[in-house]
């Protein structure tokens, strides 16, 4: 099985411009990825309307959930 720091260590630090992209990259529907936004589960910045997101964040973000169960 990959834990998270291996498939971080394979990705390239890359940025997400939307909530599609965001959900693509969690493998989750819009909705989803809507919900963990307005939950402030991953950090992002906005211009404008444009919610942007960096996917080395998210796997931080992911691996320090994992680890506070």
């Amino acid at each position: 099985m990959t834990s998270i720091n291996q498939f971080s260590d394979t990705i390239e630090r890359k940025k997400l411009y939307s909530i599609k992209e965001l959900a693509d990259f969690l493998g989750c529907s819009t909705v989803t990825a809507q919900k963990f936004k307005n939950e402030g589960r991953f950090d992002f910045y906005q211009v404008g309307r444009k919610c942007i997101f960096d996917t080395e964040k998210i796997l931080k973000a992911l691996e320090h959930k994992k680890v506070g169960k």
